[in-house]
């Protein structure tokens, strides 16, 4: 079963170095359907459970008692819960949290919340992660490729733009 998630996350990420090139050469195209967040965030989560465990790393999740749902990208929102829980593991300490918060009268967006216990980036620096092979100065002892996110629209309309919760 590790085997299979292992092969599968790598598949995942050449998909995504070659989605990544073929974005930059011709722009990105947004598929919208009713996606099933909840399900989504749990299935991404899976693909990283094994090296969750071998950092010893402890998992909160924080969702709803109700399935969420919204009008997005799938395929979109798979590469940034993947880029996104990648990035909580390497840099991790000892826990990794995971909040999703259903629009409501006082929220009429969904708010998905995926932080670790590890070192913050520093506020200077929060603008430059979404560049595009940019890596902050000190995570070269972890393995990865910068590729990053870019705030953009994936949910009908555009993103607000990260936020760092004083965590």
């Amino acid at each position: 079963m590790t085997l299979d998630r292992n092969t599968n996350r790598l598949i995942a990420l050449v998909n995504q170095i070659l989605d990544f090139r073929q974005t930059e050469a011709r722009g990105f195209g947004i598929d919208f359907m009713r996606v099933n967040i909840t399900a989504l965030l749990l299935d991404s989560w899976l693909s990283f459970q094994s090296m969750a465990k071998k950092k010893h790393l402890e998992l909160s999740f924080d969702f709803p008692d109700v399935e969420v749902y919204a009008m997005a990208d799938e395929e979109a929102l798979k590469k940034i819960f993947s880029n996104l829980f990648s990035n909580a593991v390497k840099y991790g300490e000892r826990e990794i949290f995971v909040r999703l918060v259903p629009p409501g009268i006082d929220q009429p967006d969904i708010v998905i919340e995926i932080a670790n216990d590890g070192a913050l980036i520093p506020a200077e620096m929060s603008e430059r992660i979404f560049e595009p092979f940019y890596r902050l100065k000190g995570s070269n002892r972890q393995k990865g490729t910068g590729i990053g996110l870019r705030p953009g629209p994936i949910a009908g309309h555009p993103a607000q733009g990260p936020a760092f919760p004083g965590r």
